[in-house]
């Protein structure tokens, strides 16, 4: 469960043109269909470029995002508590990463379809039977 502290954050950053979601019973932030934004349990999570991921690396406490131990989603980094208790602060990286998941691709909104699947063909072999 996410810290009720944390979700009046995200919610004190959220910017007000973005669109909020609720995710596994929490708030996400989205703009152009594309998640940048996210508090998860005791994580509050920001999508941000290569660059901004290389320096929020260096903040002890930051980490990379896995939602499931040992699958990391790349462009996401855990904020250290040295941003959370800054608001000003994590209102500037919150508008970086705005503005970096803002220039990707739009991505279609609603409930993903699935895709069919293809069917292999299957080949039989038969064995001649001998008298």
């Amino acid at each position: 469960m996410t810290p009720q502290d944390l979700v009046d954050l995200f919610h004190l950053v959220m910017p007000k043109d973005c669109e909020e979601r609720e995710m596994g019973g929490s708030p996400a932030a989205i703009v152009n269909g594309n998640m940048f934004m996210r508090v998860r349990k005791s994580q509050f999570v920001l999508r941000v470029s290569e660059a901004d991921r290389a320096e929020l690396m260096r903040i002890p406490g930051a980490s990379a995002f896995e939602p499931v131990p040992g699958r990391p989603m790349t462009e996401y980094v855990v904020l250290p508590g040295e941003i959370l208790r800054d608001q000003q602060g994590l209102s500037r990286w919150v508008q970086r990463s705005l503005a970096y998941t803002r220039g990707l691709a739009a991505q279609a909104t609603g409930v993903p379809q699935a895709k069919p699947r293809k069917q292999e063909a299957k080949t039989q072999q038969f064995k001649k039977v001998e008298d």
